[in-house]
This record gives C-alpha cells, sequence and structure tokens, in this order.
C-alpha cells in the first residue's frame, strides 16, 4: 500500500462484504496505510502511519503485522482453551478482547522499542482500527488514534469510533473554543 496511487481491497464472505481504500491523497508523498482484509471475512485490520514522523509506512505494516498473528484460528482456539465462563460474556468474546489488547500492546512496545534503539528523532507511530466478526451474532471492533471505523447500513452511515486526539481529549476535558466573532 505504500505508492502514490490509490489502492482498494474487497471480501465477501458469509458474515461481511467489506471494501477498503487507501489514498495518499494532494499533500502527500508517500501513501502510509496499511490494510488487511483477511479472506475468510474473519477480521479487517488497517493501520495508517503517522504523517509528519518517520517511517509511518514500516510502522503501519509492522503493527498489522504483529496483531495479525494473534488473530489467526489456532491462537484463538488455544486461547479459548484457557477461558473459563463466569461475567456472562460470551468465551469467544472474553478470548478475543484478551487477544487483541495483548496484540496492539505487544505493536506498541515493539514499535517504541525500535525507536529508542533506532533513536529515532520523530518517533515513528501508526493509528489502528479494527473488527472481528466471530461465528456467533457479535462484532468486536477497537481502535487507537484517529483511524475511523463506520457501518453502512440500508444506505446509513454511522461511525461507530471515537478519535483519540490531543484535541479531543482537551473537548471531553471541559475545553473552550474561542469565538472570534464576540471579541
Amino acid at each position: 500500500m505504500h505508492s502514490r496511487q490509490p489502492a482498494t481491497l474487497k471480501i465477501h464472505s458469509n458474515q461481511i462484504e467489506a471494501a477498503g481504500i487507501s489514498d495518499p491523497g494532494r499533500m502527500r508523498s508517500e501513501n502510509q496505510d496499511a490494510i488487511y482484509l483477511d479472506h475468510d471475512g474473519v477480521f479487517l485490520l488497517l493501520a495508517d502511519g503517522m504523517g509528519g514522523h518517520e517511517r509511518g509506512a514500516e510502522a503501519s505494516t509492522s503493527a498489522l503485522e504483529i496483531i495479525k498473528k494473534y488473530l489467526q484460528p489456532e491462537v484463538i482456539a488455544q486461547e479459548l482453551c484457557d477461558i473459563t465462563e463466569g461475567s456472562g460474556v460470551p468465551a469467544e468474546i472474553v478470548c478475543l478482547t484478551s487477544l487483541v489488547d495483548e496484540a496492539v500492546r505487544i505493536a506498541n512496545e515493539t514499535l517504541f522499542d525500535r525507536n529508542r534503539t533506532e533513536n529515532l528523532k520523530r518517533y515513528m507511530g501508526t493509528t489502528v482500527v479494527g473488527m472481528i466478526i466471530p461465528e456467533d451474532d457479535n462484532v468486536i471492533w477497537f481502535h487507537v488514534g484517529d483511524s475511523r471505523l463506520y457501518r453502512l447500513r440500508d444506505s446509513d452511515l454511522t461511525r461507530l469510533t471515537t478519535d483519540h486526539s490531543a484535541h479531543i481529549e482537551w473537548e471531553r476535558n471541559g475545553g473552550w473554543v474561542l469565538n472570534r466573532e464576540k471579541m
């Protein structure tokens, strides 16, 4: 996905129809997105390297490579063996939530360590957004950063995630907007 040309991916399975498009836009010389659509339609991942930082394309690709290892059927099956029923939440959901948490943590630690080891001035980083479609009626989605997940249903587009950004955090903590007309 690391070129000047837009790239598209499509997947159709029994559970989902999904498409992804990646475009560097007009301002960037390089597209730093990485998209992975599992061919069985079980999980979808997108990472967007942080523009203005070093090696964003490497960060997005590395993060997805790490995360998708945790979402392979054999890893999920092994993790399910270690989960006991309890809280009323299906074991598969507990399992997948745990795997996603660990995968994102390991991806973050890996990139952080690489940044420190290679003494980068503007640390490489990436956003991540993903969705998992287990065999039951549940869907799990997760994200870090400002890459968004939307649902299109009956011609209605709904944003499912809220950006993790300094601006959103500022607003949540009572930030105010200066109205220039009242000055």
